[in-house]
């Protein structure tokens, strides 16, 4: 796996298909055991038609395209912030920092924000790109830029709207947590009400080694929020971004991995960054998901999806899987939520494994009123263990956590994962 990013793949796979659920962790794919064309490996679930972006065409090709520029053909480099995102180190523009261009690399990144309420502009989410010379709030404001010292950021509107003049002026203290992930811009000066609206405060850059999405990436110890994760949404509703839904703080050594509106994984960064990074054939973090249904336990690889059910309900229903050996479901609070947990191990001996992938899966959960091939599937894999955690929030949607690992690594990695599970606050 690399690191390279390739911006024109991202904002096509968004505005095409929108966002909703990852190619990670769900595990549909194993109904097609073999893929017949050999091309480079692909995960082992088959994506789930996504939701619509809403006509938000010219703010992400705007950004794809400014950040192409910004990062040409090589690597992006993770880094690791700091608990406060306004506490850090400057940005220093020296040349071994910033090779060519006004903007130093570490800058030259999506940065993702909570909405901003801009005058002129209409949107549901705020993303800041800077390239090499260049700063663009979404698909507005693009201003030149300079660095007039090493923590000091000169912003040029590019042409007048929004209230604002060409040559408009903007000057910004520059402030990045330790690993450059977190960055507070402070307004100095500016000339332009609508640009400084837009890009003061705090940001979160988006490194995520999934071309289809804007994950965090690698996390330095604090606390984080989701972006796009929307465990509330119901079936039919519009999408839109919801900054928060999720908060949860993390020690050194963690990575955001995936964001989707129904879907959001925490994983060791070391496991993440790695060329081991499988899923078809293990698995290792925090996966939370909502809007899932049991399946039938008949077991196989086409298992239909079954009525919905509570969280003491999921909970026993794991413990009584003819395919699963597990414990004794305890009641749990997090985050002020009341829920259900259980560990269980699949049974490699059971007659209703799905053989067809890479490793034999009982397949245990899907996306509400969809088949396994239809959809998103989950299931436990003969080689790993599993905590299962299902939460009821406030609305009486039941969010699934688990935590996974190969049956050698659970419980060491259980012990480091569950302090994070136990920070988990869904707003």
């Amino acid at each position: 796996m690399t690191s390279e990013r390739d911006f024109d793949r991202i904002a096509r796979a968004w505005l095409d298909l929108g966002p909703d659920e990852a190619p990670d962790r769900a595990v549909a794919a194993v109904l097609q055991a073999v893929e017949t064309t050999p091309q480079v490996r692909r995960p082992w679930i088959r994506p789930s038609r996504r939701f619509p972006i809403m006509n938000r065409l010219p703010t992400l090709a705007a950004i794809a395209a400014a950040l192409v520029i910004a990062v040409g053909g090589g690597a992006v480099l993770l880094g690791r912030p700091a608990d406060d995102p306004a506490v850090g180190v400057p940005v220093s523009p020296s040349p071994s920092a910033s090779p060519s261009g006004s903007v130093p690399t570490a800058l030259r990144h999506v940065w993702l924000g909570e909405t901003r309420d801009v005058a002129g502009i209409d949107t549901d989410r705020s993303f800041l790109g800077f390239t090499a010379d260049e700063a663009n709030y979404l698909d507005a404001l693009a201003s030149t830029v300079s660095m007039s010292a090493p923590d000091r950021l000169r912003l040029t509107l590019k042409a007048a709207g929004y209230g604002c003049e060409a040559g408009d002026i903007g000057t910004y203290a520059v402030q990045l947590s330790p690993g450059g992930t977190k960055l507070n811009l402070a307004t100095i000066d500016e000339a332009c009400p609508a640009r400084r609206d837009a890009i003061a405060g705090d940001w979160l850059r988006s490194q995520c080694l999934n071309p289809e999405n804007f994950c965090l990436g690698e996390l330095e110890a604090g606390e984080y929020p989701s972006f796009f994760f929307a465990p509330r949404l119901a079936a039919g509703d519009e999408w839109a971004p919801d900054w928060g839904a999720l908060r949860y703080t993390v020690p050194d050594g963690w990575a955001a991995t995936s964001d989707f509106p129904r879907e959001y994984f925490i994983e060791p960064a070391d496991w993440y960054a790695s060329s081991r990074h499988d899923f078809a054939r293990e698995t290792r973090g925090i996966y939370v998901a909502s809007h899932i249904v049991p399946f039938e336990d008949t077991g196989g690889c086409g298992p239909r999806p079954a009525a919905a059910l509570a969280a003491e309900a999921f909970a026993r229903l794991i413990a009584e899987h003819p395919g699963l050996d597990a414990g004794e479901p305890q009641e749990i609070t997090i985050g002020g939520r009341s829920g259900w947990m259980v560990d269980a191990t699949a049974d490699a001996g059971w007659s209703g494994v799905c053989s067809g992938a890479p490793t034999p899966v009982t397949l245990l959960f899907g996306e509400d009123g969809k088949n396994a091939s239809d959809g998103r599937a989950w299931g436990a894999m003969v080689t790993e263990a599993s905590r299962y955690i299902f939460l009821e929030l406030a609305d009486q949607t039941v969010v699934l956590i688990e935590i996974a690992a190969t049956t050698d690594r659970f419980d060491v990695l259980l012990a480091e994962a569950m302090p994070i599970v136990e920070s988990f606050v869904f707003e």
